[in-house]
């Protein structure tokens, strides 16, 4: 298992509600919204920042993303499967 550095440009969707979890995702730098997809409308939860985690519901075992997430500007990850 190796780690994958990844860099998202604003806009870019970094997974959406329902995808397979394959892997816990670290912001390194940059910034993610988390939304919903409800009644064709993004309803926003919360903005995520450096230093933080996505996709760690995978690791309690739960299969898939129950939110999308976004990045609002550049957006450097580390992905470790």
């Amino acid at each position: 298992m190796s780690s994958l550095q990844k860099t998202y440009k604003r806009g870019e969707v970094i997974y959406k509600e329902g995808d397979k979890i394959t892997h816990v995702i670290f912001v390194q730098s940059g910034g993610v919204q988390q939304t919903l997809l409800r009644n064709k409308k993004n309803i926003e939860l919360m903005s995520i920042g450096s230093n933080n985690v996505l996709g760690e519901a995978g690791l309690a075992g739960i299969p898939t993303h129950n939110i999308a997430a976004v990045a609002t500007q550049e957006t450097k990850t580390l992905e470790v499967p």
